[in-house]
């Protein structure tokens, strides 16, 4: 990832491309020397690209068209993105691309009808229309903060439905929030990951993590994935971006090169984190041609 935040136009993009274009044989050399690793996603048994799509900034259909063209074959996306826009716009591409892909959607159990399995049953319908798909690959519980959260009968119950249907074959969670107190309610990642667990319901979880986690976040994950199940990570850059929140503090630069190897510490992030092996893939937003060529870059250049 750069820190351009812009998007190509079409017009800069097609240009991009018959840039790349001109090299011929020896970008397709190359391609072939350099392909994108992929991994087994836990118990599903998925080989999933070491890079992943979320989709909650998507703008440019062409941007993720260049993703696939690169390996990436794990898109993200939620019902809360762009309130349905994100999914709207992933449509064409399924269309294309639909059996190269595995795709994620998300419930949020938070929001008010959330109880209910038939809420979930909606909420399932509801994305899959956006998408105009008959089902997808995985179905999450989205940003669980609490045990609590985590253990929502309702959602499992409208899963094993939907499963048994064939429109969904996998069931995980997501988390964001970790070691935080909200006046008397603790949010805490590593209490959500070792619920899953202990529940068993669920087959992967996408997990917040990076270089500057704590350590109780670490073994939270590789707790999870000795009980089989796949692991995926976000925020992977955050702590270089300066962003100012709870669960991640700003971090100094000349400080981080004291924990990562390279020049370039977004593409070291990026590897740091696919270093350890109970990570099979991390989840990464990108909104421009060089933010894809670059997080390409790293994926393909692992140690």
């Amino acid at each position: 990832m750069t820190t351009n935040t812009e998007g190509l136009t079409r017009r800069e993009f097609l240009a991009a491309a018959a840039a790349a274009a001109v090299a011929g044989k020896a970008a397709t050399s190359a391609s072939a020397e350099a392909k994108l690793p992929r991994r087994k996603l836990g118990r599903t048994g998925l080989e999933v690209s070491v890079i992943g799509y979320g989709t909650e900034f998507l703008e440019s259909p062409e941007v993720v068209e260049r993703l696939i063209e690169g390996g990436v074959n794990y898109l993200d996306t939620a019902p809360m993105y762009q309130r349905g826009g994100a999914e709207r716009k992933l449509a064409p591409l399924l269309k294309r691309h639909r059996d190269k892909l595995i795709v994620a959607t998300k419930w949020y159990p938070q929001k008010e009808g959330g109880g209910t399995k038939e809420h979930f049953l909606q909420s399932f319908d509801e994305s899959c229309a956006r998408m105009e798909v008959e089902g997808v690959d995985l179905i999450q519980l989205h940003d669980c903060r609490t045990p609590e959260t985590v253990d929502t009968p309702a959602a499992y119950a409208a899963f094993q439905e939907l499963k048994q249907k064939g429109r969904v074959k996998w069931y995980g969670l997501t988390t964001h929030v970790s070691l935080v107190n909200y006046g008397s309610t603790a949010f805490s990642q590593p209490a959500c990951l070792r619920k899953a667990v202990e529940l068993g319901w669920y087959d992967t979880c996408l997990a917040a993590w990076h270089f500057m986690s704590a350590p109780e976040e670490t073994e939270a994950l590789k707790e999870a994935a000795k009980a089989g199940m796949g692991v995926l990570t976000m925020k992977a850059l955050k702590p270089l971006t300066n962003h100012d929140a709870s669960w991640c503090p700003k971090f100094d630069h000349d400080e981080a090169r004291k924990v990562l190897k390279g020049d370039n510490l977004f593409q070291a992030s990026i590897r740091w984190s696919l270093s350890h092996d109970f990570v099979t893939g991390v989840m990464l937003s990108m909104k421009n041609y060089d933010e894809v060529e670059e997080n390409l870059q790293a994926a393909r250049t692992l140690a």
